[in-house]
This record gives structure tokens, sequence and C-alpha cells, in this order.
């Protein structure tokens, strides 16, 4: 007998819970609001996965032709900071000439020699990997000891073998009339000898899978093109000189580029310079390197040409 109060309070405590709840839910509802079993659903759904980081844009670096022994003074050499950094020299390349190219920065000379990683050479691709990216690197020219500007054939075969295995592909051309600003449908000849025909030449290789194409030979700027959203710089002129160079022929650049690893357009600046009477290179303070480059640009390739800002900011792909 003594269990009965027990259970009597039991059930007392029961309807006074169900009660309460009821009155909760009774307010709850009244007001428009959930009860509070109801705030908080049964569980929480986690946040969709992230998905994989693209690989980071590679940076490139290019000058036009170079002089062996001259060096680069060192308020430039700051714009010679990439991922790869890059010119032309296409006489022999001595171990301290390459000592000299390799202190101011470059990383790959389009040449051959010894003492700095090289490209250009006929039948040799030049490979490196940056931020997991692939590279291949490889040059043509109308000397005997490098792949031939000329055969067009033979270049789209050497660009697609270059092309398997790697992601991005960059070409150096060293191709056109010395001295000659325009770029013209058409083969170019300079004492006899057939420089290539530089718009052809450029887009067959771009057909073929380059993705930056690098020319020089002419030692003086030229415009640049967009083809299939590739960027091709047809002459970076003369940025140093084994003498001097005065007027338009002093004008000369350093071409940065950013590329995705799919080869795609990120962005991109030309940095004027100017060679002076000892072949050194220095800051252009006259503009005219910049003009030199849009109005070539514009009067060459129309709107494939891309636009070339004040600040040397390069835009179009």
């Amino acid at each position: 007998m003594a269990r009965k109060p027990v259970l009597v309070v039991l059930f007392a405590l029961v309807i006074l819970l169900a009660t309460g709840l009821s009155g909760v839910y009774a307010a709850a509802t009244a007001t428009g609001s959930q009860p509070l079993w109801h705030a908080v659903p049964p569980f929480v759904p986690l946040p969709p996965s992230p998905s994989p980081t693209a690989p980071a844009p590679v940076s490139i670096v290019a000058t036009g032709d170079l002089a062996p022994g001259v060096d680069i003074p060192v308020e430039l050499r700051h714009a010679l900071r990439a991922d790869l950094v890059t010119g032309s020299l296409q006489g022999r390349i001595a171990p301290d000439a390459a000592g000299r190219l390799r202190a101011a920065g470059f990383t790959i000379i389009n040449g051959y020699g010894s003492g700095i990683r090289l490209s250009g050479a006929r039948g040799a691709v030049t490979r490196f990997e940056v931020h997991g990216t692939r590279i291949s690197v490889l040059g043509f020219s109308f000397d005997a000891w490098s792949n031939s500007i000329t055969d067009l054939a033979a270049a789209r075969r050497a660009v697609a073998a270059a092309a398997t295995g790697a992601d991005l592909v960059v070409v150096h051309a060293h191709m056109g009339a010395p001295g000659g600003y325009r770029t013209t449908a058409g083969p170019e000849r300079h004492r006899g000898v057939n420089r290539g025909d530089p718009a052809r030449f450029a887009h067959a290789v771009v057909d073929a899978g380059a993705d930056l194409v690098l020319g020089h030979g002419p030692g003086v700027l030229r415009g640049m093109e967009f083809y299939r959203g590739r960027l091709i710089a047809y002459s970076l002129g003369t940025f140093t000189a084994a003498g001097p160079r005065t007027g338009r022929a002093a004008a000369a650049g350093v071409l940065r580029v950013r590329l995705s690893a799919t080869g795609g357009w990120v962005d991109g600046t030309f940095t004027a310079t100017r060679t002076d009477r000892a072949g050194r290179p220095g800051a252009d303070r006259t503009g005219l390197g910049l003009r030199y480059v849009r109005e070539l640009s514009a009067a060459d390739f129309r709107t494939a040409g891309p636009a070339v800002a004040p600040t040397g900011h390069l835009s179009g792909g």
C-alpha cells in the first residue's frame, strides 16, 4: 500500500508536464513560430566539398635579341623575375656569358653553347615543370643548327611532338628581315637568305599546339597579334647590343605574360626599354616603345592586335 502514493505523484507530474508542453506549443503556433523541439533540425548538412585547387598561372618574361658579354643594369633586373625568363642569342654562348645571363635572371636562352639551359637546336625540346604545369620550349630559325623556320610541315610536327606530355608550349622564332618594322604577308629575305614568312609560320605553330610565340631577328620592335587566343610577339627588339643603337632601332622591351595551365591568356604587360650607345638596356622615358607596339599592332593586325594601355598592360585574346 505504500507504493500507491508514489504512483499518484508520478501520474500527477506526467499530467503537469504534458499540460506545460501543450501550452508552449499553443503559444508558439499562436505567434507563427516553430515549437521548441523543432528549432534544431535532426542533422546539419555538411558544406559541399571544395573543388580541387586550380594550378597557379605560369609567369613568363621574354626579351628580344641579346648580345654576349653585355651586362644588364641592376635597376632593370627586377623586371627579369618570373617562373621562366628567356631571350634569344644567336651567337655561340660561352660559359662566362651564360653566367652573366643567369645572374641577371635568365633561366633559358634560345641559342647554342653551354652554361645555361638552351632551346633552339634542331630536334631538341627543353622541358620544365612549374607549379605542376609541364612546359616545353623549342626554337626555330633560318640557321643550319636550328629547326627550320621555312619548313612549315616540319615545324608543325616538331611543335605537336613537343606538346605531347606538356601543358604549355613556348616557341622561339628567329625570323624576319633585319630593320623591318612591318609584318606583312609573304617571306622576308635579307642578303639572299629566306628568313621565313613570320605570320604564316606563327599561325602554323599555334595551330599545331604552341601557346606563346616569341619573335626576334629583325632587331627592332614589331607589332603583336592574338591568334586563336594565343599571343604572338613578332619582334621584341634588341635588348642588349654589341654596338650603339640609336633612334627607332634603340627601342626594345620586356614582355611579361601569365598563362593558365592549359595555355589560356591570363594577363600581360610590355615594359619598353631603350638600348644606349654602349649596347646596354635602360628604361624608356620617351614613351616611344609603347607607342610603336601599339601602332604597329593596330596597323598590321587590326582588331587581332592587343590593346596596349599607357601603363603597358596588354588586353585581348
